[in-house]
């Protein structure tokens, strides 16, 4: 149930059945059901209609499941209750930061019903506390003193259900959530994991693995305590020793001395069982369908088994306007179809992968791939796809391939108008470049850097500026003047483009609109390249 409210402010509880055609079903408490227009309804409850429109659409295409093989949505992390000073700090929404003696904070208070982001650092202060619920149905309290971040968080989809989280034995849907617990206290309370699922808690001292069970981790500088209420949890402490924590048992690992298992005492146990009731009681309003709200908000991605689980944000169709490389002349550029692309520059160890080379210069796993052409890029996206389709994970019609010179700048952008991402100026913060001007001397890095060191873009997209160059399909030459939809590019010509700028350039080419050239078989340390997976 829920409350619609009208364009003339009236309110009626009622929950949505269905779609009928452009008409939706919704049902009353007295169990009385309303076929009406969403027009009729106020803006919120429109943008609410135009998500469960769009879940219904993927379920269609997809026989019902929900989501593609290998498909996720960021999870979404819902703040359920705050006690005291709880702030996070997440610089990709600065705007809840501030500005104060020349340095700016992206710290901001958390109140009850946020939505934090993957990334988000939380910092609970003295005498405070934070329940948090993440949307496959993991409740956690974090205590006083605490900082902790989650550093992954992905999840399949799921169907909209008025069933509270407070009764679910399994979690809602398979998921992938990577929490780092810096220093301070929690209490998770985990329902069953799914096959495919995956759940880690990074400590200083060592990782804890779960799978449904109910525990406390602990962590300073020197030490983890590993407090198990119910089921079991692996902890593999930072000497690749592997211990297996059951119920009522308790794991103690320090820097000086071998990590001991023993009994849980009673007061830890009984604290530990009233916290989970806590967080459970906190909860226990929550149903599927307010989590699959908060979820359908989130970014849909694409995992990429094949090139060591590539990571794909979905981008929706829309209109844009293109700048004209160095000019300030302007066309409008309309994308019809929606299309997934790269979250970070393809890395080398991704590019082994399905290559089985590495012809970088600047050698490391997490760096870009550079010294790759224009033609190696090309036979990447085919082989990737040629793999992914024998493993039964490519939809009919789709294929990995590099993205159109338009396609790169609409997502370059994010939807803003202004030189680069997040403004019109640029500094050592913002991205891997030539800053200070000098090639072999001064500060600047003179070398790629690993993916996603710095700030994302208002979508999710790291490093569109700078690090390495990146190769888009089309063929270089001038731009032409007019409106066009879903351009591909000349028809002629024999360089290929490059967009977004290197770590050898100076600023003004990391420019959202700066254009640059090479022939096919350019080999050189600051190009590499990002895939898109889309309809052919």
């Amino acid at each position: 149930m829920r409350t619609w409210t009208d364009l003339k402010g009236r309110a009626m509880e009622a929950s949505f059945i269905k779609y009928s055609g452009d008409m939706i079903v919704i049902k009353r408490k007295d169990g009385r059901e309303f076929t009406v227009s969403p027009a009729l309804f106020s803006a919120a409850d429109q943008e609410y209609l135009a998500d469960l429109r769009k879940t219904v659409e993927i379920s269609n295409q997809t026989n019902g499941k929900g989501v593609f093989d290998n498909e996720y949505f960021k999870g979404a992390t819902i703040v359920v209750s705050v006690k005291g000073e709880v702030s996070i700090d997440d610089p990709s929404k600065g705007s809840g930061g501030s500005y104060s003696e020349g340095k700016y904070s992206s710290e901001a208070k958390v109140k009850e019903g946020d939505i934090l982001p993957t990334g988000t650092q939380i910092k609970v202060g003295a005498e405070s506390e934070a329940i948090l619920l993440f949307t496959n149905g993991t409740i956690t309290t974090i205590g006083a003193n605490t900082q902790v971040s989650v550093r992954k968080f992905l999840q399949e989809g799921f169907a909209n259900s008025e069933k509270k989280v407070s009764d679910l034995n399994e979690e809602v849907s398979s998921s992938i959530l990577l929490l780092d617990l810096q220093i301070g206290d929690m209490v998770v309370d985990v329902k069953k994991l799914k096959k495919k699922s995956n759940f880690e808690i990074i400590s200083p001292l060592g990782v804890a693995g779960i799978r449904g069970t109910s525990f406390r981790l602990s962590a300073s500088a020197n030490s983890t305590k590993l407090s198990v209420l119910t089921g079991l949890v692996g902890f593999v402490s930072n000497d690749k020793k592997e211990n297996q924590v059951g119920v009522e048992k308790i794991l103690v690992a320090s820097r000086e001395k071998e990590s001991v298992i023993n009994d849980l005492a009673d007061e830890e146990r009984q604290s530990i069982a009233q916290t989970v009731a806590r967080g459970k009681k906190e909860a226990e309003e929550i149903s599927l369908s307010t989590l699959r709200d908060r979820l359908s908000k989130s970014f849909k991605t694409h995992l990429v088994p094949s090139a060591g689980n590539l990571e794909m944000i979905w981008v929706e169709p829309g209109k844009f306007m293109m700048v004209m490389g160095s000019t300030t002349r302007q066309r409008q550029i309309t994308l019809t179809k929606g299309f997934y692309f790269g979250k970070y520059e393809v890395t080398q160890a991704q590019y082994e992968a399905v290559m089985g080379s590495n012809p970088s210069q600047f050698e490391g796993a997490d760096r870009p791939v550079e010294g790759v052409s224009w033609k190696d890029a090309v036979v990447f996206c085919e082989k990737l796809t040629e793999m992914e389709k024998k493993a039964s994970r490519v939809p009919e019609g789709m294929a990995y391939q590099l993205p159109t010179e338009a396609q790169w700048e609409y997502v370059c952008r994010a939807g803003t108008t202004t030189n680069y991402s997040w403004g019109n100026d640029i500094n050592s913060t913002r991205a891997n470049y030539n800053w200070d001007g000098t090639y072999n001397t001064g500060d600047d890095f003179k070398q790629p850097r690993d993916v996603g060191q710095y700030v994302a873009n208002p979508w999710g997209f790291y490093d569109m500026h700078g690090n390495v160059s990146e190769w888009c399909a089309d063929r270089y030459l001038f731009l032409p003047r007019g409106p066009e939809i879903d351009p591909t590019g000349p028809t002629k010509g024999s360089n290929r483009v490059e967009r977004g700028g290197s770590w050898f350039n100076g600023g003004t080419a990391l420019r959202s609109a700066e254009r640059g050239s090479g022939t096919p078989s350019t080999r050189n340390p600051t190009l590499g390249f990002r895939v898109g997976f889309q309809q052919q």
